[in-house]
């Protein structure tokens, strides 16, 4: 784009629900965007969820190169400063941000929906 912005994109479809999910940089930060949340998702919150909680691991995980390294810093940064450390945490996060719809009745803990999700 000329931008010098990287993202991904991935829609996919279920009998139950159909999704489209991007990663996309913003002021240098990572985030997911996904129309089940109502507000971009920082992508080092959403590691956390899945169980993935030190940044040594998510470091591993994505690349320990120096580019890699210094494109997470600000997202590890972002985790810290929203005070996100454990998996816990991450998924209270992640449920209080899922978009509620009127006169769906509510069957599971925001945390176990942000699971399911």
């Amino acid at each position: 784009t000329g931008t010098g912005a990287y993202g991904a994109s991935v829609t996919s479809s279920t009998h139950e629900r159909k999704s489209k999910t991007n990663i996309i940089t913003n002021k240098q930060r990572l985030y997911l965007k996904h129309n089940t949340f109502t507000t971009d998702i920082p992508i080092i919150v959403v590691l956390k969820a899945m169980n993935i909680e030190t940044d040594q691991e998510i470091v591993q995980l994505v690349g320990s190169e120096p580019i890699f390294v210094a494109g997470l810093a600000l997202s590890l940064q972002e985790a810290a400063s929203l005070k996100i450390f454990t998996t816990l945490q991450a998924l209270e996060y992640l449920g209080s941000r899922i978009r509620t719809y009127p006169g769906k009745k509510k069957r599971k803990t925001k945390v176990d929906e942000a699971r399911d999700i």
